[in-house]
């Protein structure tokens, strides 16, 4: 009975020693404080009106003091930020955008971001004969005169190709250094076009980053040549590829380089006559027109096919249907599209595998027969692949040339453009010279 009470006294002792202990509580770990911040996603610039929003990273992991996150602008009239990392482009400039602990001020994180110009194409006003110059051409006075080249307004350098590593590469860059200097003197504004492999596009502009190095690429060959703007001669973004998307990002950028105040750069784009329906014709988004000052659109070059005998590929319809879709259907404005013009020929009826020739190719044939070929659009003609064999070639002539500049003028186009001028002959019979003497006729 003794031992039973004494146990029972050594439990409740245990007892009572745990509970005093328990009352008492063990001390309580010391907080884990906010040591860093993080910007995890800065943006190195943003366009007026566009908003992004910035994620944040804190260490370490376990924190278990309290904070609170600030977000602040240096400069909040150009771009306004939220505490919850919501930005906003209001106006052109640079500011600085800061996350910063509230209770702890020196635990902060920042970056510098720019806010661009959305820089549209101002209106336009006059009518502009826009030529392409292959860098394959000879290019000086002995090919093509000043007679010949100062009829031209805009003058297209093509191409800096796009290359493996998504670059632009000017070709021949001695050539355009010395084309630039001659078109200066005659008062012609010079483009670089920019064409390659579609493949290549379609990858760069899927990437933002490849995309930036790419437009920053075609920049700085403006800045470095003294060239007057971007002609983009892709052909084609695709809304079936996606590339579409990709292109109006990129041509957005280079409206804002462009149109940006005193910079008075051109940015055109050459683009699918838009006769068949489908990715191509989608890729030219309505809010791509905003950004061109044109479109130089490409109303040639249809082989008739073996089966089509005697078809014209040059005939009106062409023009009428590509206008109709563009301005009708599209609601493209008049002043964006440039009707465009080959200076060469296509046969019908068969196979036309070295069967184009250049205009100046079948004004020479003309010449030796003794007859003028200026005046018609069909001519019987013979290649050097098969000489001896004579065929018909289809073409704009000389007043077919004058016929649509006429047309485009009473349309409020915006001008005529050339395939190019390395094809015409450069006499009273070349096709550029219709469309000037036109354009002067018309009073523009």
């Amino acid at each position: 009975m003794h031992k039973k009470l004494l146990r029972s006294l050594f439990v409740c002792l245990l007892a009572m020693t745990a509970a005093i202990s328990c009352s008492k509580g063990d001390p309580a770990p010391p907080p884990v404080e906010i040591s860093g911040v993080t910007i995890r996603n800065k943006p190195a610039s943003i366009f007026e009106n566009e908003q992004a929003r910035l994620a944040t990273e804190v260490t370490p992991s376990d924190i278990t003091e309290k904070y609170t996150l600030e977000f602040s602008s240096s400069k909040p009239d150009v771009a306004s930020v939220d505490n919850q990392g919501n930005i906003k482009g209001l106006k052109a400039g640079q500011t600085v955008i800061t996350l910063s602990v509230k209770e702890k001020p020196s635990v902060k994180d920042e970056f510098t971001l720019t806010v661009k110009g959305d820089y549209k194409a101002p209106a336009n006003t006059g009518f502009v004969l826009v030529g392409y110059f292959p860098y394959y051409r000879d290019l000086t006075a002995t090919a093509i005169p000043d007679a010949s080249l100062k009829r031209i307004d805009v003058a297209c350098y093509a191409f800096a190709h796009i290359s493996e590593a998504l670059l632009p590469e000017v070709q021949n860059p001695s050539r355009l250094r010395a084309f630039v200097t001659r078109c200066k003197a005659l008062g012609i504004k010079v483009l670089i076009s920019f064409s390659g492999t579609r493949d290549l596009y379609v990858r760069m502009a899927a990437d933002k980053t490849s995309r930036d190095k790419f437009i920053a690429a075609v920049i700085k060959i403006v800045e470095d040549y003294n060239l007057d703007g971007i002609d983009n001669d892709w052909e084609y973004p695709s809304a079936t590829t996606g590339s579409h998307t990709g292109n109006l990002a990129m041509m957005r950028e280079f409206s804002s380089y462009c149109h940006a105040p005193g910079a008075n750069k051109l940015l055109t784009m050459a683009i699918t006559p838009g006769i068949y329906k489908g990715g191509y014709t989608d890729g030219i988004v309505d809010d791509l027109h905003q950004y061109v000052d044109w479109y130089n659109v490409m109303i040639y070059g249809w082989a008739a096919g073996e089966s089509e005998i005697g078809k014209y590929p040059t005939v009106w319809s062409k023009l009428e249907m590509s206008h109709s879709y563009w301005i009708e259907t599209r609601n493209m404005p008049t002043s964006k599209f440039v009707t465009g013009i080959g200076c060469y020929g296509n046969p019908s009826g068969i196979s036309s595998t070295n069967r184009t020739l250049t205009y100046s190719n079948v004004i020479k044939q003309g010449d030796a027969l003794g007859r003028d070929y200026s005046q018609v659009n069909q001519a019987e003609v013979e290649s050097t692949s098969y000489p001896g064999q004579k065929f018909t070639i289809y073409y704009d002539g000389q007043p077919l040339v004058a016929a649509k500049t006429t047309w485009s003028i009473d349309k409020n186009l915006e001008g005529m453009m050339f395939w190019e001028l390395g094809q015409d002959i450069h006499d009273d019979r070349s096709l550029v010279k219709a469309s000037y003497d036109a354009k002067k006729a018309a009073g523009k």
